[in-house]
């Protein structure tokens, strides 16, 4: 952004407000901040007719103010002058910011065995999704047993190290598409043999998930199957100790994500299995520590 006009702080004292208010004016428009500093509790207002990084001002906001919680919705102007939100950008969760500095292991660390498992035992073949793949955990396992892959994230730069990292060997069975996994698939009914999908589902709360389950209901065929890791009584901190909350996803207890899974699968065969770990995440942005549950569902259409 070009600044326009030097930044103004004013402290405000009256019997209704305490605190601080403070504005930029940009060329491209301008920004907002008003802190209730009795109440621990701030707003920021973006107003900019130039492409920037939501994510990246969400970030910047909360480790700049300290913020122990944020909540976020954007808005924009589209062709015919409406405005309109976007509140699937609340669910956007990009935990690395430059993956060519992460080497070739990927930053959620080893592949679960329990994963593994179940991947090696269940009759994999045809044509598979990798949902939310981030940078490839269990996705060599997949290219070797299918006869493709097509794997999809909503960050381009994790899928760019994924096929790096693919051996040559199966870069003719490896597929990328970049996409929000809130919005609707852009995938034809019935057009996929195997869905996988790890790390990820537990990010979402229950309407979302409901909604994500619709697609992949649609596009999986009779008789396909579907794994997927759904974690649940998480618990993060940094590494120096400091309480981590991962801003708009909720919490889900073992038992509930389990009664969750088994109401949406209901039209399925299912077998569920349960697991617990932790783990230091330590190539994430930031990195962070994390105890955990788990569901692993593998269910038949």
């Amino acid at each position: 952004m070009t600044i326009d006009i030097e930044p103004l702080v004013e402290k405000v004292d009256s019997r209704k407000h305490q605190g601080f208010y403070a504005y930029v004016h940009w060329v491209e428009s301008g920004c907002h901040i008003y802190i209730w500093d009795k109440f621990r509790f701030l707003t920021v207002d973006i107003y900019t007719c130039k492409e920037f990084s939501a994510e990246d001002a969400i970030n910047l906001t909360k480790d700049f103010f300290k913020c122990s919680e944020v909540s976020n919705l954007s808005f924009y102007f589209s062709n015919n002058d409406n405005l309109e939100s976007k509140p699937s950008d609340k669910y956007v969760f990009i935990q690395c910011k430059n993956y060519a500095l992460t080497g070739k292991d990927s930053i959620w660390g080893p592949e679960d065995p329990n994963v593994l498992e179940v991947l090696e035992k269940e009759e994999i073949k045809g044509k598979w999704l990798n949902l939310a793949a981030g940078d490839g955990r269990y996705n060599l396992g997949l290219l070797k047993k299918a006869d493709e892959v097509l794997v999809t994230d909503i960050d381009k730069n994790a899928l760019e190290k994924l096929r790096k990292n693919t051996p040559e060997e199966y870069l003719s069975k490896l597929k990328i598409k970049v996409f929000n996994i809130i919005e609707e698939f852009p995938f034809e009914d019935r057009s996929f043999d195997g869905i996988l999908c790890t790390y990820t589902l537990h990010l979402f709360p229950r309407e979302i998930f409901r909604k994500i389950f619709s697609e992949i209901d649609r596009i999986i065929k009779p008789d396909g199957k579907i794994v997927i890791d759904f974690m649940t009584d998480i618990k993060r901190t940094k590494l120096n100790g400091e309480a981590y909350i991962l801003s708009g996803a909720p919490h889900y207890a073992q038992e509930e994500a389990e009664e969750l899974l088994k109401e949406v699968f209901s039209n399925y065969f299912v077998k569920i299995r349960r697991s617990s770990n932790s783990k230091n995440f330590e190539k994430t942005d930031p990195p962070f520590r994390a105890t955990f549950k788990g569901v692993l569902l593998v269910a038949k259409k």
